[in-house]
């Protein structure tokens, strides 16, 4: 499998560890090379020895094909990223949240850092607009560190209208 036809993929031990962990329902397959041993090789292979999620052994090229030329002994394949609209995000908040809003965020590392710093303040979801900003993709993936795959992220037409909503919905 592609990079070019699945292109939200999760490279490297840790990565793949902390996806297959936090978000097994996001993965459709992990790719491994080699043998998984002692460590995050161990603990993975356990996890996929498990069997909830399907995976396989490959060989480096494939491996390198899926994850790209930095792909070591594990890629995660993740399905397509399960964008909510607002109703659906506001929906899973429970008491006081925080909302992450951003506007025009069009550098798919900037968006991972800021989803990663989300993620790490506790933020029930982000909202993105469905125009002029970056979607989540193996690079934003990549640089929020995996947090992409755990974190609730809606898309809206119009981000004023959104925080109009939000506002009526008791947030400040």
């Amino acid at each position: 499998m592609s990079d070019r036809r699945n292109p939200l993929t999760v490279h490297g031990l840790s990565h793949v560890l902390d996806v297959c962990r936090q978000a097994p329902g996001l993965v459709e397959e992990v790719l491994v090379e080699g043998g998984l041993t002692g460590g995050e090789g161990g603990q993975l292979s356990a996890l996929l020895e498990g069997g909830a999620i399907r995976w396989r052994r490959v060989e480096r090229g494939e491996l390198v094909r899926a994850g790209g030329g930095q792909a070591r002994q594990a890629v995660a394949l993740l399905k397509p990223y399960p964008y909510l609209s607002l109703p659906e995000l506001l929906a899973a908040g429970t008491g006081r949240s925080l909302v992450v809003a951003l506007d025009s965020i069009t550098d798919p590392g900037n968006l991972g850092a800021i989803i990663r710093s989300a993620v790490f303040f506790g933020a029930l979801g982000i909202i993105i607009t469905k125009d002029r900003s970056a979607e989540v993709t193996a690079a934003v993936v990549r640089r929020s560190a995996g947090a992409a795959a755990v974190v609730r992220i809606a898309k809206v037409t119009n981000l004023a209208r959104a925080l109009r909503e939000l506002k009526g919905a008791g947030y400040w």
